[in-house]
């Protein structure tokens, strides 16, 4: 197996601001992208990178990682790649939340699963996105994420909607 080193690279840095604009807090993310396909753990690196996100790592699953000493003390943004196996993504996501409480994780999926989808976000995933979200939207939600905010995916909206009603 390949092992992928993590290092300190410059990091994505997010501000935070009140009511009057000042600048309130900065935070510093490093990512790492964790997922079966090649490529689309270098798509998605290749937008985020365009979009000043730092990529710290890429690799098939966390058994592939060694984290630098260094780059254990940021924050971090864990992108994982739940599209063919959502049962062994909850279970890396258990594992790295375990290790990492205050990492914050995002799981793509290729569809709408309900069950996954719980069950990602009970191991300790802070986002879900369909595979099929815009670059854009994928960026500005992710710093949603990192600023501390979950994101579901609207086909959740309709569950809501109707526990509402009861």
């Amino acid at each position: 197996a390949s092992l992928a080193l993590l290092t300190c690279l410059p990091l994505r840095t997010i501000s935070t601001t009140d009511g009057s604009g000042a600048v309130m807090r900065r935070r510093s993310f490093a990512t790492i992208i964790v997922g079966p396909s090649p490529l689309l753990r270098e798509g998605l690196a290749r937008v985020l990178g365009a979009a000043a996100f730092r990529i710290a790592a890429s690799a098939p699953s966390l058994d592939d990682l060694m984290l630098d000493a260094t780059l254990l003390q940021q924050s971090i943004l864990l992108i994982m790649d739940a599209t063919d196996c959502p049962g062994a993504a909850v279970e890396q996501i258990v594992r790295f939340k375990k290790q990492h409480p205050t990492a914050r994780i995002a799981v793509v999926a290729g569809d709408y699963e309900l069950g996954d989808m719980v069950a990602a976000f009970r191991s300790g995933a802070n986002a879900y996105f369909i595979r099929v979200t815009t670059c854009d939207a994928l960026i500005k939600s992710l710093d949603l994420v990192m600023l501390g905010e979950t994101i579901l995916p609207a086909e959740v909206l309709p569950f809501v909607q109707l526990h509402e009603n009861k």
